[in-house]
């Protein structure tokens, strides 16, 4: 009886195992049957971080594009506004003298008068060797000259920038022979390239507009112009502070 008891036991416990293990993979295999949905805990988790990291990389995109847009409205703009005036009214006469005088006259506020003025100079097609002769009468030569070494490449990128946001970098239409030759080295040499456009045409607008609708970068047009400018720029100031001493025009001693 003990031995029948006994092995009735075991073989209840061998069939609650097997039954236990039968129930498990029924319930693993329903599992793996079960279609995954998005609601679902690790998946949900995921594909929300996903959707909120292109949400938030579409709203970049459309704030950045926004921006831009404003900027160049704003440009647009301010150039339409300078042109009708001059159409009214012709082109301001501007010279040394009336420079010298209009920074004289505003006092502590005369060099912000000189760095609006010089930096929107090339932009606006102004004659830039009048606010450096104007530098030059109110400050002396040497402050003359080192101020002229940071607004005149300061101009030049403000007028790059400029046409490059608003007319692109499609290469323009270069007339001038030497010009076309020493753009062939752009992409190769950018720096160098842009060193001798400056030493050879100093602060000619062109030249601007040139390298802007090209595909140099920007910092390389920054570079190339402040190394550029340094040399003629120097020779100028040496002329123009000649040429004021021998003329008696009144300015400020350095």
């Amino acid at each position: 009886t003990t031995t029948t008891t006994t092995t009735s036991s075991v073989q209840r416990h061998h069939h609650h195992q097997n039954t236990t293990k039968n129930n498990n993979a029924k319930k693993k295999e329903m599992m793996m049957m079960m279609p995954v949905s998005a609601d679902d805990g690790p998946i949900q988790g995921g594909g929300t971080t996903k959707k909120k990291a292109a949400s938030s990389s579409k709203r970049s995109a459309v704030r950045s594009t926004l921006i831009q847009l404003t900027c160049v409205a704003l440009v647009v703009s301010t150039i339409t506004l300078i042109v009708n005036a001059i159409a009214h009214h012709g082109i301001p006469d501007i010279d040394p003298g009336k420079v010298h005088k209009a920074i004289k006259k505003a006092g502590y506020l005369g060099i912000v008068i000189y760095v609006i003025g010089f930096g929107l100079a090339e932009l606006l097609h102004l004659p830039g060797l009048v606010f450096v002769t104007a530098g030059v009468m109110c400050w002396g030569h040497l402050n003359g000259w080192m101020l002229a070494l940071v607004m005149a490449p300061l101009s030049c990128t403000i007028s790059f920038l400029v046409v490059r946001r608003v007319g692109g970098q499609a290469l323009a239409d270069v007339q001038f022979a030497i010009v076309k030759r020493m753009m062939s080295h752009l992409d190769d040499r950018p720096v160098l390239t842009v060193v001798g456009l400056r030493t050879l045409f100093f602060l000619a607008p062109a030249i601007n507009y040139i390298l802007a609708l090209s595909t140099i970068r920007a910092r390389d047009f920054i570079a190339g112009t402040a190394l550029g400018l340094v040399l003629p720029l120097t020779v100028a100031v040496y002329f123009i502070d000649n040429l004021i001493n021998y003329m008696g025009w009144g300015r400020e001693r350095a």
